[in-house]
């Protein structure tokens, strides 16, 4: 059968929704004179490294009152210059002399130079065999002085457990290390700034006997210059009056600040 009346009214068309209004949105107001919080640092602390070549400053940022998951940290590098002295050699020493003086290359200059020149096929093949052989040069020159003196490798002695073991060879290792860079340099100034300088106070504040140590380096010259006469490469009284050099300069500079000799 046939309907009467008017048909349902449709449905009223979505309409979109109403923004919130502007006061129901309370956001913090900075004030003029300072910053906006987004950009005050949390923590600023300089992170130093252990040889001071350089400093990391590390700033994070509190989080933006509208973006809370939001956290910045940032780390800037900057090298620090002049932190350690340049290393120098025999030939800038001299020509550095000359220069701070205004005057040319006398005779003493240059006897100076050929002497050096003619020792340099002693030192270049005394580096290549310390650099070839250290591991054991350092284990041969260990074992004379734990010969030598067994009380150190006793309970009670310097060298006493494992760590400190390793601690005293990686000290032996340092000391012939540095002996070759003075011995291809020929100059003794880098062992005073880079080694003796502040060693006593080291071995002072941890108890080192320097006593051994000082016997240890002998030991490493005495191995070196016997494995060079092995070698052909000279008398011993020339190999020793080239390469004994910065090995007794390192004895000298640490017995004349012996904290217990023993």
């Amino acid at each position: 059968p046939e309907t009467t009346g008017a048909s349902p009214p449709l449905d009223p068309p979505l309409a979109p929704p109403r923004p919130a209004p502007r006061s129901a949105v309370r956001l913090p107001k900075a004030r003029p004179s300072t910053p906006p919080r987004s950009a005050v640092p949390l923590r600023l602390g300089p992170r130093l490294s252990r040889r001071r070549r350089s400093v990391t400053v590390s700033v994070k940022f509190a989080p933006n009152p509208c973006q809370p998951n939001l956290r910045l940290e940032s780390e800037c590098y900057f090298p620090l210059q002049c932190v350690d002295p340049p290393m120098r050699d025999a030939i800038g020493q001299l020509i550095g002399r000359y220069d701070q003086l205004g005057r040319y290359l006398d005779r003493d200059a240059v006897d100076c130079l050929k002497a050096y020149f003619d020792q340099s096929a002693l030192r270049l093949a005394a580096v290549e065999l310390i650099n070839r052989e250290a591991a054991a040069i350092v284990r041969e020159a260990s074992q004379r002085l734990w010969l030598a003196d067994p009380e150190l490798i006793l309970p009670g002695g310097n060298a006493y457990t494992t760590r400190r073991l390793a601690a005293c060879l990686r000290d032996m290792d340092y000391f012939l290390r540095y002996a070759s860079y003075a011995l291809i340099a020929g100059d003794l100034t880098l062992l005073d700034e880079r080694v003796l300088n502040g060693l006593d106070d080291t071995y002072k504040s941890l108890g080192v006997p320097t006593g051994p140590t000082v016997r240890g380096i002998a030991l490493l010259a005495d191995v070196v210059c016997e494995q060079l006469l092995d070698s052909g490469l000279g008398d011993r009284d020339t190999i020793a009056a080239i390469v004994r050099v910065p090995f007794d300069h390192l004895c000298r500079g640490l017995a004349a600040n012996n904290v217990r000799a023993r």
